[in-house]
């Protein structure tokens, strides 16, 4: 084929008739590259579309900086090691993200660190391979972000509440949170640890009432307290709650609580071993108090997080160490609701010393990786 001037233009008209083989070259793009392509004609468009649509992985970013905080001159312009790693591989990544879970150092996002000795703690998968080994970071910066994009069978809301939120069961019906048949865990975190006095106390207070609420056959229900929220629109300067819920019938989810009795590598690990979830979990959170660590396992680092990779290699682990915990041990996995009554910890939903996993399965594929790295040119900790 040629055109006017004698040029051969068989490679633009495939790419411009032959629907197979565009959908095939455009697979190759990111998400970013996608919508650009989107915008060239119709048919790239729909293949593009179509791409998008089939792409339905949870991705994840992490970043850890290995620098120590009494090297760093804090100031409020520097960056994370995180949102620079955010800003760079949202370039790249597969799918086109609806909801962001994002957790980060609050001595860094929002005031400068009080002390050398204020720990920076987090969890994280550290590498490109979910089969990589989680870290307990407890005094490195470090972070991490969920991305979920719109996934059939899988709906991912979230809300905010003031310390004075009044609980009713017409709001939490219209949160989604009552009355949702499909309703299989509830992410709920209580913020503003970081404020001293009555009002902090008030918040974890409303976070305990609310989780009470929502306490139901079904539903796995885990979290804890941190300092601050920053959400799209404002940064939440008194305490208050977010609540994370989860729902859909491609939704599998289970909870176990590690209370204070469990002090070894072993008990943990036999107590992860006994949860035996099928399908392998797409990914896993682990919220557990501050007084946990490297402390209470004498001196052990990565206790809690090398057990749960010895039992679930194959699964991504987030979470950060908080100010108590929300969680009990649950199986809904199989849509058959499992309490475990082992002892009376178990019947409680607000904790201290303790650590609540919560397993969430997605359908196929599974999460994959969109970035890791280890970020040592950092200017902030």
């Amino acid at each position: 084929m040629y055109n006017m001037e004698g040029r051969n233009d068989a490679g633009a008209f495939v790419m411009s008739y032959m629907t197979e083989i565009v959908e095939g070259v455009l697979s190759y793009l990111s998400a970013k590259q996608l919508l650009s392509a989107a915008c060239v004609c119709h048919l790239w468009r729909a293949a593009s579309m179509r791409i998008l649509h089939s792409r339905q992985v949870v991705e994840w970013v992490s970043a850890i900086a290995d620098q120590g905080m009494e090297s760093v001159n804090w100031s409020a312009s520097d960056d994370l090691a995180l949102t620079r790693v955010l800003a760079q591989r949202l370039q790249t990544v597969q799918a086109v993200p609806r909801f962001v879970f994002y957790v980060a150092d609050s001595e860094h996002c929002f005031q400068p660190p009080r002390s050398h000795d204020r720990q920076a703690r987090k969890k994280v998968t550290p590498e490109d391979d979910p089969k990589c080994r989680p870290l307990e970071l407890e005094k490195e910066e470090g972070g991490f972000a969920l991305l979920f994009p719109e996934m059939e069978g899988v709906r991912v809301k979230s809300f905010t509440f003031s310390r004075d939120f009044l609980i009713t069961t017409e709001k939490l019906q219209q949160m989604g949170l009552l009355g949702e048949p499909e309703l299989r865990a509830v992410l709920l975190f209580g913020f503003g640890s970081a404020i001293s006095g009555a009002g902090s106390l008030r918040a974890w207070r409303k976070c305990s009432q609310l989780a009470s609420f929502l306490d139901r056959p079904g539903v796995i229900l885990a979290g804890g307290q941190v300092d601050q929220l920053l959400s799209p629109s404002k940064l939440f300067g008194e305490a208050g709650g977010l609540c994370i819920s989860i729902s859909g019938p491609a939704v599998r989810a289970a909870s176990l609580l590690l209370d204070s009795d469990v002090s070894s590598f072993e008990q943990a690990k036999s107590q992860l071993r006994g949860t035996a979830l099928e399908p392998t979990p797409t990914l896993a959170l682990m919220f557990s108090c501050v007084g946990r660590g490297q402390t209470y396992y004498n001196r052990l680092f990565n206790v809690e997080a090398d057990a749960f990779h010895s039992v679930y290699p194959k699964t991504p682990l987030f979470g950060f160490f908080g100010n108590g915990e929300f969680g009990r041990s649950r199986d809904v996995w199989n849509l058959q609701d499992t309490l475990s009554s082992k002892d009376g910890s178990s019947q409680k939903l607000s904790h201290s010393f303790t650590t609540a996993f919560v397993f969430l399965h997605f359908g196929e594929p599974a999460l994959t990786a969109s970035s890791t790295i280890n970020d040592n040119q950092q200017t902030t900790n």
